[in-house]
């Protein structure tokens, strides 16, 4: 029994660091990223193109191409599992059912008697119809008389003229009525919200919420750009401008875009690649702060729980 319990323990311990293992694996090792292309000229498109995704060195990896073989490719170490260029099976044809291989003859005389039948019931029809309209003839009614003017009518037609005036009226002033309260109940809701956009809670909020984000951003930033271009735009003057505007943001960019001139002729071309990764800790961990924010979840609440007029 001792035996069957450390045996146990054992394989749960196991178990439970595998599992603690995978889950360091997958908040502390980053997804990496990385984009490369070139670019033929002013009249043709993006010549190539491809963006690959890896994780733990390359053991799960996601490959797009374009234009040559525009591909979406997963892969398990070495093994492809996915690829859309890859042709679908084609699925087999059903087997006929034993209703489909009845003879010719059988489904001709079932036919033959289905058009009996409608044309016996069609028959009983119009004679039944026949006979109800030969019992049931309408007598000639009588021409009704020609009502004459007369006092009274006038008098009806003044009594539903005034009526109609008081009702628009009501309508008229029910309509204006209920504009007036939805224009009151317009301004208290924006005095309302105005009121939260005062508020220290939102300043609070925004301040976290901005700079999580700015963190994020830092993270997946990329590592690595590289640009090399061939600029030339068939003018010496126009070129050397660019130039100037090149020479005036080196500083920012520094050597990453290479830039060279043709002074002879109008021509844009070159390659690039860019590179970076993104720790699944970084996004969890400003995701967790924001959600957990004592000012978030009081601002909510005062969205959700906004008083009714």
């Amino acid at each position: 029994m001792i035996t069957i319990l450390k045996v146990a323990g054992i394989i749960l311990f196991a178990i439970c660091g595998i599992l603690i293992l995978l889950l360091m694996l997958v908040l502390f090792v980053p997804l990496r990223y990385s984009l490369r292309g070139e670019y033929a000229g002013i009249e043709s498109p993006l010549t190539y193109a491809k963006i690959r995704i890896s994780w733990l060195l390359r053991l799960v990896s996601v490959s797009y191409s374009y234009p040559d073989k525009q591909s979406i490719r997963v892969k398990f170490l070495f093994f492809t599992i996915f690829d859309s260029k890859r042709p679908k099976k084609k699925k087999k044809a059903g087997k006929k059912s034993a209703t489909d291989k009845r003879p010719a003859k059988e489904e001709k005389n079932e036919v033959t008697e289905a058009n009996e039948t409608t044309e016996a019931i069609e028959v009983n029809k119009a004679n039944e119809l026949k006979a109800v309209n030969e019992v049931k003839a309408p007598a000639p009614a009588d021409e009704p008389e020609e009502e004459k003017p007369s006092f009274i009518a006038f008098l009806k037609k003044i009594k539903q003229f005034y009526e109609n005036i008081i009702y628009t009226a009501r309508n008229f002033y029910a309509k204006i009525k209920d504009t007036r309260q939805k224009v009151s109940d317009f301004v208290n809701d924006l005095n309302y919200y105005l009121e939260i956009l005062k508020s220290d809670e939102l300043k609070k909020a925004f301040s976290l919420c901005t700079g999580q984000l700015k963190r994020i951003l830092k993270s997946i930033k990329p590592r690595k750009i590289r640009v090399n271009l061939l600029i030339g735009r068939g003018d010496p003057a126009a070129t050397a401008k660019i130039l100037e505007l090149y020479s005036i943001l080196y500083p920012f960019i520094g050597q990453n875009i290479s830039i060279k001139p043709d002074f002879d002729r109008e021509v844009i071309n070159g390659d690039f690649f860019i590179s970076g990764r993104i720790a699944s800790w970084v996004v969890l961990w400003s995701a967790w702060k924001v959600y957990s924010d004592r000012n978030i979840r009081k601002l909510l609440k005062m969205f959700k729980n906004k008083p009714t007029n």
